[in-house]
């Protein structure tokens, strides 16, 4: 099943959430029947986020959590994975670096995590289940490794009591993101035996602690998938989730090409970006500092090739002189079959609201396109 991630909805509350849900649910599941050429509405799968606030009300109000269990059956929507990485506002104003806070070594990101686990394990459909968070923190934070490591251990310890206790395996995917705390395939592994070596139970890190790997961020990482799945099958780390996402890429002709990237360069989210040159790769925390370094060596620009964290549609090719990363997305689906357990599969263009009008369609007929576009690359393999 290929999920959407809810954390496209511009909302906050519980209040928000459900009332966004139940009025974009119906029409994703008809945009979806049209383009497979069903005869009745398909089951959609929801990949649920939930904000600090909303998992609150959830967490205090057992009659909400009853609701959203009619809720889901009523819409025929299942869910088997959740998004635990953005814990506050994610939408409407500036999130940025803020999106990583409060990170593992805070025990308010571990107290959310256990009970985004807690709704997952009551509403989540089969033995296996799935949430993505954070990688731990952000590179300039300097956080206290030694309190995250003892944060994740808590959490394995609160994910396997749940597993003894309803029989639902729950792991969680620490997804890694350029200037995270790890962002890329060997820094995951250090970050992992590192956590091991400190924890009383590492084969219960084992067991419910993973990876989410985002296409974007590995994209931008220049990684290969199937070299990365391979290293973590040998370091017993399991892929438990897969975001598919495209990365904007772009080849400019000079320096004044770089106008193009103006729509772009917006102030919520974080853009990270990477340039390679004949001479070297640059890796920036946010698109304007690359653009102010461009400024700097012109003379670099005409060979450069940049590809930006910014999640495009992935059935959407941007027009010239704009290219994206699907090639990379497509690596990984050849490479699903590395996996030990199949992973969760969920597409998640949260950028809808800051999109270019030229990338933009309804947020209904784009989730349903984007489900759409991945059924018909997963026959494939």
């Amino acid at each position: 099943m290929i999920s959407y991630c809810a954390n496209i909805h511009p909302v906050h509350s519980w209040v928000e959430t459900i009332s966004a849900l139940d009025a974009n649910l119906p029409e994703i599941k008809r945009h979806l029947q049209t383009l497979n050429n069903q005869a009745n509405l398909p089951t959609i799968g929801l990949g649920l986020w939930l904000s600090n606030v909303a998992v609150e009300t959830l967490s205090q109000d057992a009659n909400e959590l009853i609701n959203l269990q009619i809720f889901l059956q009523k819409h025929d929507c299942v869910v088997e994975t959740m998004n635990a990485f953005p814990y506050g506002h994610f939408h409407g104003k500036r999130v940025k670096e803020s999106v990583f806070r409060p990170d593992w070594s805070s025990t308010d990101r571990l107290t959310y995590t256990c009970r985004v686990a807690d709704i997952l394990s009551q509403i989540g459909k089969g033995d296996f289940l799935s949430i993505s968070t954070l990688p731990g923190s952000h590179k300039t934070f300097s956080a206290n490794r030694q309190k995250i490591w003892a944060n994740v251990e808590a959490l394995t310890r609160h994910l396997h009591h749940l597993y003894e206790t309803t029989g639902k395996l729950i792991k969680v995917g620490f997804e890694p993101e350029p200037f995270g705390l790890f962002d890329n395939t060997w820094e995951s592994i250090e970050f992992f035996n590192e956590l091991k070596n400190f924890s009383r139970i590492p084969h219960l890190i084992e067991k419910h602690i993973g990876i989410t790997y985002d296409t974007c961020h590995f994209a931008l990482q220049n990684e290969n998938p199937k070299d990365s799945f391979n290293l973590w099958n040998d370091y017993n780390i399991d892929v438990v989730k897969i975001q598919f996402s495209n990365a904007l890429a772009f080849k400019p002709n000079n320096l004044e090409s770089l106008v193009h990237l103006a729509p772009f360069n917006e102030p919520i989210y974080f853009h990270q970006t990477r340039i390679d040159t004949p001479q070297s790769s640059y890796l920036f925390p946010d698109l304007n500092e690359a653009l102010a370094w461009a400024h700097t060596r012109p003379h670099e620009i005409p060979e450069s090739h940049w590809k930006i964290h910014y999640h495009i549609p992935v059935h959407h090719h941007p027009q010239s002189p704009f290219l994206d990363t699907s090639d990379h997305l497509k690596q990984t689906i050849e490479a699903l079959s590395l996996c030990p357990t199949r992973p969760h599969l969920e597409v998640e263009t949260y950028t809808w609201q800051v999109l270019p009008q030229s990338l933009q369609s309804s947020l209904s007929q784009q989730v349903a396109a984007e489900i759409h576009h991945i059924e018909q690359l997963l026959p494939l393999v």
